[in-house]
């Protein structure tokens, strides 16, 4: 369940906090390998929804990939914040609106989604927890549930798995896309299904 937030934290994430958050990340304040917006969207919602905890101080640093230049504390704390915000906000919609969680995902000029970022920031996330993550992978009935967002994860010579004519390719990716919330919102059930209940005193 998400946590009951402390005084003065975000508790909705705005866009004005997204555009926020996008512009620093991009900066030249930013580390050069840090995560942006859509990659750091798919990683905060893999650790939010996987099998274990991850507490903060260790996935955090992977967010940079270096060391963050913050102009001043302030400016520290509302990043971070936006960030913890968001975290906490996956967790709020999966577990008392589903239906309302939406990916952060790169559009096109076409307004069509552009999921790679993202599904390979949830794979970073993966693997944090790799062997965690393995039940759902190995499961005959549920782990087609992953495949709309396996199907962006490239190959060791960073190539898509399929091969496949352009266009087809494009129309696939498109339709996977736009399957990725119903995906997580399955992804997110299945751990919660095998989370022991807890008794109460």
């Amino acid at each position: 369940m998400p946590r009951v937030p402390e005084p003065g934290e975000i508790v909705e994430v705005t866009e004005e906090d997204l555009a926020f958050l996008e512009a620093f990340l991009m900066s030249d304040r930013a580390p050069e390998d840090s995560m942006l917006l859509s990659d750091l969207d798919g990683f905060l919602t893999a650790i939010a929804i996987g099998p274990e905890p991850v507490a903060p101080d260790e996935w955090l640093p992977l967010v940079w990939n270096g060391r963050p230049d913050f102009a001043s504390p302030d400016e520290a704390k509302r990043v971070v914040g936006i960030i913890s915000a968001r975290y906490d906000e996956i967790l709020r919609l999966l577990t008392q609106s589903p239906e309302d969680f939406a990916p952060i995902f790169w559009q096109d000029d076409d307004g069509e989604p552009i999921a790679l970022d993202w599904a390979e920031g949830f794979l970073d996330g993966i693997r944090l927890r790799a062997d965690a993550w393995t039940p759902l992978f190995e499961s005959k009935e549920d782990s087609v549930v992953i495949t709309p967002i396996a199907a962006f994860w490239q190959d060791e010579d960073d190539e898509p798995p399929a091969d496949l004519d352009p266009a087809d390719e494009a129309k696939m990716l498109l339709e996977a896309a736009q399957l990725i919330p119903t995906s997580i919102v399955a992804i997110f059930r299945f751990w919660r299904r095998r989370r022991p209940v807890k008794k109460k005193k």
